[in-house]
C-alpha cells in the first residue's frame, strides 16, 4: 500500500496540474497574439516593398519594351490605379498595427484583400497564365508568419478558388477539349498552393514544440543537477560547428 501510494504521489509530482496546464495555455496564447501581432507588421512591411518591386518590374516593361498600343496603355493604367488602391490600403494597415489596433479578424481581411486583389491583377492580363500566378504562393507563405492555423487553410482555399475561376474566367467553353489553360498545368499550380499551404502550416505547428524544448533545455542549464537528456543534437560530421550555425 504506502509502495503504491509513493508512486501515486510521484506520478501526481511529475504530471501538471490544471491550474499549472491552463496558465501554460494563458502564456502560450498571449505570446502567440504578440508574435502574431509583429507578424502582421511584417507582413504590410513586405506588402509594400513587394507592391513597389513589381510595379517597378510592369513600369521597365512599359517604358521600355512594350509596344504602345491602346491595349497596353488601358493596361498599365489598369494596373497602376490597382496598385496605388493596394498600396493605399497597406499603409492604412500599417498606420493601425502602429496604433496597436490588431483585432483577431485583420489577418484575415488582410490576407483575403491580397489573395483578391492579385486575382484582379492577374485577370487584367493574361488570367490563369499571368507570371503573377506564383505570388498566390507567396500570399500563403505569409500565413506562417501570423501562426494562425486557420488563416493558412483560408489563404489556401481562397487561393485554389481565385485561381479556378481564372481558369473559368478566360476558358471559352469548359467542358470541351481545348483549354485555355491545359488541365496538367492546373493541377500543378494547385498542387503547389496545397503543398504552400502543408509547409506554412507544419512552421506553425512546430513552433510550440520548439518554445517548450528551449524552455526545458534552458531551465536545465540554470539547474546543472537535473542534465536534460539527449542534450547533444545529431551531428551531421565529424567536425564540431559553431553553436547556432546555420546549416
Amino acid at each position: 500500500m504506502e509502495v503504491a501510494q509513493h508512486n501515486h504521489e510521484s506520478e501526481t509530482e511529475g504530471s501538471p496540474t490544471a491550474p499549472d496546464a491552463e496558465a501554460a495555455n494563458t502564456a502560450w496564447y498571449v505570446s502567440c497574439r504578440w508574435q502574431s501581432f509583429d507578424g502582421e507588421i511584417r507582413t504590410a512591411l513586405m506588402r509594400v516593398g513587394l507592391l513597389l518591386l513589381f510595379y517597378g518590374i510592369q513600369l521597365v516593361h512599359y517604358l521600355a519594351f512594350a509596344e504602345r498600343t491602346e491595349a497596353e496603355i488601358l493596361f498599365h493604367r489598369q494596373v497602376t490605379f490597382l496598385v496605388a488602391g493596394w498600396l493605399a490600403v497597406s499603409l492604412m494597415v500599417l498606420v493601425a498595427l502602429r496604433q496597436s489596433y490588431f483585432p483577431e479578424t485583420l489577418k484575415f481581411l488582410t490576407c483575403g484583400l491580397d489573395v483578391a486583389l492579385l486575382a484582379v491583377a492577374a485577370g487584367l492580363g493574361s488570367g490563369p497564365n499571368s507570371p503573377l500566378i506564383p505570388c498566390f504562393l507567396l500570399v500563403i507563405g505569409t500565413t506562417s508568419l501570423r501562426l494562425s492555423m486557420r488563416l493558412v487553410t483560408f489563404a489556401t482555399a481562397l487561393s485554389i478558388l481565385c485561381y479556378l475561376c481564372l481558369v473559368g474566367a478566360f476558358d471559352p467553353s469548359w467542358f470541351d477539349a481545348d483549354h485555355h489553360t491545359p488541365p496538367v498545368r492546373q493541377l500543378v499550380v494547385i498542387t503547389c498552393m496545397l503543398a504552400a499551404g502543408v509547409i506554412a502550416g507544419q512552421i506553425i505547428l512546430m513552433q510550440r514544440s520548439l518554445a517548450s524544448d528551449y524552455a526545458r533545455r534552458l531551465g536545465a542549464s540554470k539547474d546543472t543537477s537535473h542534465p536534460v537528456a539527449d542534450d547533444n543534437p545529431p551531428s551531421q560530421s565529424a567536425s564540431p560547428r559553431a553553436p547556432g550555425a546555420l546549416e
